[in-house]
């Protein structure tokens, strides 16, 4: 059985912004710009470290996530580090996610459903386990709401009131889960980002919330002065300092030496940050970049940053069904082999050195076209994998491998 956890995000994919690095200080390796100056896989801390005597500090009440020190832990004590998926489709069950190893699925819901059926959903059984705290995935549920870049503060109240509504209802999965506050809003470089997110955060505390909330960065989710400046402030601001802080590898990350440089001083602010979208690359988008979603991995790796890709279920094509020139990582959201999965797919899922249309090293010839749905493969495979990716990588949180019931 597959091993995830579940984070609530609100909004999608959406990134215009491209924050200006210039100032900011740098920490870490001096030599962080180049791919090949990224860490060996062997070195990589599979789920950033396990259990040294760490304790839940007094003033955070939950029992589910919490952070100490810059740093995630589950609900024992154990360090967490996210390495998932990020899924659009409330409605779609897609069980395919079931064999990816994704530890971590970021789920857009629908807050005009009833509270109780959002929660079933996420929550699953064993005649439906896809993607959920049943099958052993952290859940991350965000409002699916009009918060697609928005900076209107009363865009960011309108969500933080959906969760005080249901909190009755959304705080049975404290255990299990992050709460997505609502994913790519904030205005970029802006005190208006920090004070509304700490309003927002308290208001979630009073109405009973105790799990990890995590807030995306300004500007779409790309804006590294919003954290730079006040993410320390943000977290302070929190009764119970339980905060981590999401920003999304778009166009405003060209190269790797430019995400390298974010990546040392992201990891220099003493506050626990996770790359909450990563696209597939190739200019496309209405935010393009060209890096290889391996490298946004390798780079993440490097500095202790956890990441997730965006996203299973970005269909562009009627039917639910993707071809190669978006965001999916399944082109109909199924993976029984790597024939289901997008170019995108495979290098994240797999760690596909040399992804093809019909699946990783497939040689056929005339190769599919981008444009075609699953195509499958009619040569004889010759897959090259990386270590970077989800199966080499993703490690369940200990609480889902612990003996105890999910």
């Amino acid at each position: 059985m597959r091993r995830f956890a579940f984070a609530w995000a609100a909004g999608l994919a959406c990134c215009q912004l491209f924050p200006n690095l210039d100032g900011l200080a740098t920490v870490g390796p001096s030599d962080a710009d180049g791919v090949d100056d990224i860490v060996d896989v062997a070195d990589a801390s599979p789920d950033g470290g396990q259990d040294g005597g760490i304790a839940r500090p007094a003033y955070n009440k939950g029992t589910g996530f919490f952070v100490l020190n810059g740093k995630l832990y589950d609900a024992n004590a154990v360090e967490f580090r996210i390495r998932g998926i990020d899924k659009v489709h409330w409605d779609n069950g897609v069980q395919g996610l079931t064999g990816t190893s994704a530890n971590t699925v970021r789920w857009a819901i629908d807050f005009t459903q009833p509270a109780a059926n959002n929660v079933a959903l996420l929550e699953g059984s064993a005649s439906s386990p896809a993607g959920t705290v049943y099958d052993r995935t952290v859940v991350m549920p965000t409002p699916l709401a009009a918060l697609a870049c928005s900076t209107d503060p009363a865009v960011l109240n309108a969500a933080v009131s959906a969760w005080v509504a249901q909190a009755s209802s959304w705080t049975t999965l404290e255990r299990y889960s992050i709460l997505s506050l609502a994913e790519n809003w904030g205005p970029p470089s802006s005190s208006v980002w920090r004070d509304d997110n700490i309003s927002a955060i308290q208001s979630l505390r009073a109405a009973g919330y105790h799990a990890t909330i995590s807030v995306s960065t300004g500007g779409c989710g790309q804006d590294l002065v919003d954290l730079a400046s006040y993410a320390a402030d943000v977290l302070n601001g929190d009764p119970e300092k339980n905060v981590i802080f999401d920003v999304h590898v778009y166009g405003a990350f060209p190269d790797v030496g430019a995400l390298g440089k974010a990546a040392a001083t992201l990891s220099g602010l003493g506050v626990p940050i996770f790359f909450g979208e990563l696209g597939p690359g190739r200019d496309i988008g209405p935010s393009p970049t060209n890096l290889p979603p391996q490298e946004i991995i390798q780079t993440a790796e490097q500095y202790d940053i956890g990441w997730m890709a965006w996203a299973w279920d970005d269909d562009n094509l009627t039917g639910a069904q993707a071809d190669n020139t978006w965001f999916a990582l399944s082109y109909e959201s199924d993976y029984q082999s790597s024939a289901d999965l997008t170019l995108f797919g495979q290098q994240v899922v797999e760690g596909c050195m040399n992804a093809a249309p019909g699946g990783c090293g497939c040689p056929d010839t005339p190769v599919p076209a981008m444009t075609v749905v699953e195509p499958g493969c009619q040569g004889t495979p010759a897959p090259v994998y990386s270590g970077y990716s989800l199966k080499a990588l993703a490690k369940p949180a200990s609480i889902f491998t612990d003996g105890g019931a999910p």
